[in-house]
């Protein structure tokens, strides 16, 4: 195996699995696995089922992965669903909002590299707060493009002067 730790301070290094807490009902087990499968990280308890969780210390990020990997899902999404995400990808987008006389919608189209048409839900979220009655919906109508629709729920007319802001736009697939 390559990358055997060399730190100075000291390391230690298992030929096989490692189980810790044996003794307090539920134990973590370390599950070592060849080159091409998958290592494991999972409770062992004598109950047939066991909780897991992993978090970070106080207020800390948790962090999953870097921007290299691609985080699997294996399971529905709440209680009695069946919708499981193969991946949640993030975006940025720039934009200047449309002026747009009272009730009316105009749609504004941004090309997005990775964005795609087979999405469970696109969730759009705006830097700043939208002056006036703007509301705003999401879709990617052809890959890599997304069409957003503003809208003016206002008796009079919206976005003079608005400046560029950002939509950071979330997408589960």
């Amino acid at each position: 195996m390559e990358r055997r730790s060399t730190n100075v301070k000291g390391f230690v290094h298992f030929g096989g699995d490692v189980v810790a807490g044996v003794e307090d009902g539920i134990a973590v087990h370390l599950k070592s696995a060849s080159t091409g499968s998958a290592a494991v990280i999972e409770p062992l308890s004598d109950s047939d089922t066991a909780a897991l969780t992993i978090r970070a210390k106080g207020a800390a990020t948790l962090t999953v992965g870097n921007s290299s990997n691609v985080v699997v899902l294996a399971a529905p999404l709440g209680v009695g669903s069946t919708f499981v995400p193969t991946a949640i990808n993030r975006y940025v987008v720039e934009f200047t909002p449309p002026e747009l006389a009272a009730s009316t919608w105009a749609n504004s189209s941004y090309t997005v590299t990775g964005l795609s048409t087979g999405y469970s839900a696109l969730i759009l979220t705006a830097k700043y707060a939208l002056s006036g009655c703007y509301g705003y919906k999401a879709r990617c109508s052809t890959v890599n493009e997304l069409i957003v629709t503003f809208g003016n729920y206002g008796a009079s007319t919206i976005g003079t002067g608005e400046s560029t802001n950002r939509f950071t736009v979330t997408q589960i697939l």
